[in-house]
Parts: structure tokens; sequence; C-alpha cells
């Protein structure tokens, strides 16, 4: 197995206590029990995964390395059954011990088909509370390490790093894991592009439409198609939900918490002749079937708005008393068309109450994409997971915005349920050949991040007389978009570095420098005199660069 080179690794989202040392486990455990008792413990231990595995499939994500060779038996030397990429989504069914590393028994699927194997248990991130209470439960917590923390962010492409960052520094147990989909960015667009899989609101401004597609939704155009494509434009603290895989947690997935989703819907009350309100009947489903019930409500009001579509009132002429929550298999490019075909559907799958459309839709979504990989908001819509039903047709929806509006539903229901700061595991997509900077938005503004390439540029170009070069461009780049550093922070990284002291300029170069990359200008005579007088005093250059980044004009171009 190819692995990333991590002296220490995060563990927020393995045990709440922090990274547990294998070796010192074993060596803790010898000290005070037989083998006999390991043995006991380790049964004790698999039982229980798998009860926690017969409620609900405990799910985890491939992690810290760049593709992993799943193992036919719990053992490095064991023949490699199937190879997986970063990001993939496995299934947790055992544990085992063997030469002191804690490997766990799994099933991952790839081309439509399914493997059984292990995985070592250091490569695998989730936040299952269950498993993680059993960890909690046979493992020490006085024995562990302290972990680098940013150990997952530095898995990404330099510019994914500077956002992530940012969000880390904010949410501490968060964590953040590279779906690496070996996709060229070029055939992922493509493949969006392709009839009608990528739609718009009707009503978008001309630059997001590519062509007619009903009254209500046009074809999106490709540079919309490559905004909301693109990971980068999710990495704030809002979108980054569409990468959440939707699975249940009982501590944060309360009933309130979805009745705080729901409050202002056409769901607040009671379902109709079901003798239950919505809020319960989410929360039952998402419980029962181990499916996030924030994203069963947020999924159906996004489907279904006011709730005044015929899809849901049970009276549609020839289809009376059918009921499709979810709009399963509901699509065409008339009304009529979309009725049809999605109230054949609740008939073909016997729908005939809302309490039965709102279950069934619900198990739909569970085995049709959550356990076929399609696990995140962001991937229910842009197709890029292969282990079942190829790439790019399987898409729960064709509205290209629908994971950002679905997001920050879900962001907000977390946030009313104080749960923010919970652990999080989110699954972000990386494209081969991406842009080196994130794809804008059509009519988006783009003076901003052309003045601060422009800077970085100038801090290459005159500070070290080079051309950037791309990585290192988009970082500092980065910095600055993000506000993770400040101008001045970044032009000191330059002025101040051993690349730039190695040149030996002299104090005249030095403040022509300053002029032409802080300033943007050439000195004036009167303004460089009054600095040479300064350093001909014995002032030292990071004074007079201070007074440089002080000043008004630096902070004019800043803004």
């Amino acid at each position: 197995m190819i692995k990333l080179k991590f002296l220490v690794r995060r563990a927020v989202c393995f045990t709440l206590a922090g990274m547990l040392s294998m070796s010192i486990f074993m060596d803790s455990v010898r000290a005070e029990q037989t083998k006999e008792d390991i043995t006991t413990q380790l049964q004790m231990m698999n039982e229980e995964i798998n009860n926690a595995n017969d409620e609900k499939d405990v799910m985890a994500l491939v992690y810290l390395c760049d593709y992993y060779d799943v193992k036919g038996k719990p053992s490095a030397d064991s023949d490699t059954v199937v190879r997986i990429n970063a990001g993939h989504t496995v299934i947790i069914t055992g544990c085992e011990i063997s030469d002191d590393t804690i490997w766990y028994r799994v099933k991952a699927s790839k081309n439509d088909k399914e493997y059984e194997g292990y995985i070592e248990r250091e490569y695998l991130a989730y936040s299952d509370e269950r498993l993680i209470g059993v960890e909690e439960k046979y493992m020490p917590k006085s024995k562990v390490i302290l972990a680098d923390t940013y150990a997952d962010i530095d898995a990404f492409p330099v510019s994914y790093q500077s956002a992530l960052t940012a969000l880390k520094q904010s949410h501490p147990n968060w964590t953040f894991v590279p779906m690496n989909t070996g996709l060229s960015w070029s055939d992922v667009v493509n493949g969006q592009m392709y009839q009608d899989r990528s739609l718009v609101p009707a009503s978008s401004p001309g630059s997001w439409i590519r062509g007619y597609y009903s009254n209500s939704w046009s074809l999106a155009s490709e540079d919309i198609v490559k905004y909301y494509l693109d990971p980068r434009n999710y990495l704030n603290d809002t979108n980054i939900f569409a990468f959440e895989q939707l699975t249940y947690n009982a501590s944060y997935h309360t009933e309130a918490a979805v009745q705080g989703i729901l409050q202002s819907t056409f769901m607040s009350g009671e379902i109709p002749n079901e003798g239950m309100n919505y809020c319960t009947a989410f929360y039952n489903i998402g419980a029962a079937i181990g499916v996030s019930p924030f994203h069963l409500a947020c999924r159906v009001y996004q489907e279904q708005g006011n709730g005044t579509s015929p899809l849901i009132s049970g009276t549609y002429p020839g289809y009376e008393g059918l009921y499709n929550y979810f709009n399963i298999g509901a699509s065409g490019s008339t009304n009529e068309a979309v009725y049809k075909s999605g109230l054949s559907k609740a008939r073909e799958y016997g729908w005939t109450t809302r309490f039965a459309s709102l279950l069934g839709g619900a198990q739909v979504i569970s085995s049709g994409y959550i356990l076929k990989g399609q696990d995140t908001l962001y991937l229910q819509k842009f197709d890029v997971d292969a282990s079942y039903n190829g790439l790019y047709s399987h898409q729960y929806m064709q509205n290209i915005m629908a994971p950002t509006s679905e997001s920050s539903s879900i962001k907000k229901a977390y946030t009313n349920a104080n749960s923010v700061d919970n652990l999080f595991v989110f699954k972000i997509p990386v494209y081969n050949n991406m842009p080196a900077t994130r794809c804008l938005k059509p009519g988006e503004e783009d003076s901003k991040t052309k003045a601060i390439r422009e800077f970085v540029t100038r801090l290459y170009t005159q500070v070290l007389g080079r051309e950037p070069d791309q990585s290192g461009l988009d970082y500092w780049m980065g910095q600055l978009i993000n506000k993770t550093s400040s101008g001045a922070q970044v032009a000191y990284g330059f002025v101040f570095g051993e690349e730039f002291a190695k040149k030996n300029y002299s104090d005249s170069q030095f403040l022509d420098i300053m002029y032409k990359t802080l300033f943007n200008r050439a000195a004036d005579e009167g303004g460089k005199s009054t600095w040479m007088d300064f350093l001909n005093q014995g002032v030292s250059r990071e004074y007079v660069f201070k007074g440089y980044v002080d000043s008004t004009e630096f902070e004019n171009l800043c803004t």
C-alpha cells in the first residue's frame, strides 16, 4: 500500500482522547493482562462492533494515504483483495489484532463489485458514536500521544489547504478527508455538461444559461457548472456540509433539532391523516435506517418548496392516493411529465400513504445512494464515485445549486442544536489537473483575485527576481484570499527570507524593490532620499519595511 509520510496522525475522528499509539497500547495491555485476557477483550470489542453494525451500517473513509491495498487477512504480508483510493467509503464489520496492529474487517465496493478484507485502523476516519464509544471502552485512554491536528490537510492539494486550515482553526474537531477520484477535471466537466444533467433556474443570469430546458429550468452554462463543481467553492463553515457523510448520530440528530428545520415550512405540524407530525416521522425514519434526519428533512423541503406540488397532494388525476415526497424518478421537461413519472414511481413502490412515501423515499436514498458511495450532498448531485452505477449519470438531482442550498439548511440545524463543533468527517473530492485557483462564478467580481495575483507575482519577480512557481503562487494567493495571512505578513516572508538575503542588494536597490513591490510604482526622489537617510543612520531594514506596510498607500493597495 502507498502511504503518505506522516509521523503523527490526526485522531479526533478515531477517539475523543486523541491518537492512540498501537505499540504503547499493546505494551500497556501486556503489562496488565494475560494473553487469554487480551483475547477475551478483543472478542468482546468485536462483538460490540458487530452489534453496532447490526443496528446500522458503520461507515468509514480510507484516510491518510493516496490509496490503500485492502488485505485478505489482518496482515501487511497478506494478499491484496482490492486497491481503493483515499476517501473511499467502506463499511466496518469487525476487528482483529495482529502483529500489534488493530485491523478492521470491512466491506468495500469498486466498479459494481463488493469485496471483503482488512484495513489498519489508523487509515480509517469516522464519526460514528457507537464505534468511538466501543474504542474508548476497550482501549486505555491514558496511553496517548499528541496528534498533528493538520495532518489531514497536508493530504490535500495546496489550493485547498489555506481554506481548510482556516476551518480547522475555528473547528478543531473537524476532520477533512480527500476523496482521490482519479478523474481529470476536464472529463468531469464534460460529464456534467452532457445533455440535461445540469440545470439552473430559468430566471438565472444569462451567463449561467446554455439553452432552454423548460419554462422553469434552463441548461447550465459551462462556467456555472465549473463553479458549482469545484469543491474549493464549498470550503467555508456553511457549505462544507455538502461534504458531510449523511449518517445518523444520536447525540445531535435530535427530534427537537429536526423540528427547528421544519418550523417555518409546510411540514411544521402534523402529517395529514397519519396521526404523527413530520418532525417525528423524519426523526424515527432516520434513526431506524441510519441516515441523518436533517438530510431527509432538508431534502424534502428542497424538493417540495411550499408543499403544493401534485406529487404530494394525493389528488392528481389518474394517480389519486399516491405520494412521492422525495421526487424519486420524477423527471421531464414539462410539469405534466414530471408529475406522471414521479407518481408512476410511487405506484411502482406502493407509496399509497404520506408516511409510506417518506419512509420509502428515505430507503431509496439510503440503499441507492448513501450505501453506494454517494454519501454526501455533493456526490448525490455530481456522480464522481465509481463504486456503483458508473460515473456522472447516477445523480439524484439535476439542479446544480442543490448541494449549496441544502448544506446551508443543514448547517443552520446544527447551529440551532449547538452541535457545530461536534466530531465531523468531511469527504472532499479532488480531481487531476484542476485549475490553479478556484473557479469563479460567472459575473463574479474578479478584481480582488486579480489584485492578489498581481501582488504575489510582484513579490516573486521584484523581491526574488524570478517568475512564481505554480504551487507557491497558489499557496500565497490562498493565504490572502482566505485571510489566513495579511499582505504585510506575506511580504515580510519574502523580503526577509533566505532567498532574498543571498542576493546582497544594496540599500538603494532594497528601497527600489520596496516601492515596486509594496506600492506598485517607482520610487519618488524625495521619499527614497528620506528612507536612505534612515538607513545611513543605522536604522534596520525591518524598521524601514514596517514604515512601508504601515503607510496609508500600502493600506489602500491591500484594501
